[in-house]
């Protein structure tokens, strides 16, 4: 089940995959899309997020390639060494997967 949180002024909207919504302590993960500006489908790339409500940073641990009918075409982990967490800033897509997971 997708559900679209919001979009960003641009039109880029992100919509978060409900059933994959996990919890621990002050994170949430989840498996999101993205659809661009003047555009109707997703970009056919979803990726799961790891969101720190209490820091607000984003933290990208993987992504998949969807073809139209939805079957993974390509998967790729993210190390789990790396810190890539990026702020979930005012204005950004980011902040409207913070806004979704935490509040």
């Amino acid at each position: 089940t997708w559900l679209t949180p919001g979009a960003r002024t641009t039109g880029q909207a992100v919509a978060v995959n409900a059933s994959t919504i996990e919890r621990k302590g002050n994170s949430r993960s989840a498996w999101f899309r993205l659809t661009n500006p003047g555009e109707s489908t997703s970009t056919g790339v979803v990726y799961h997020l790891r969101v720190d409500c209490q820091a607000k940073m984003v933290d990208p641990l993987a992504h998949r390639v969807q073809d139209d009918q939805g079957t993974v075409t390509e998967e790729s982990q993210y190390p789990t060494d790396e810190d890539d967490a990026m702020a979930a800033e005012s204005g950004t897509i980011l902040e409207i997967v913070w806004l979704a997971m935490c509040t």
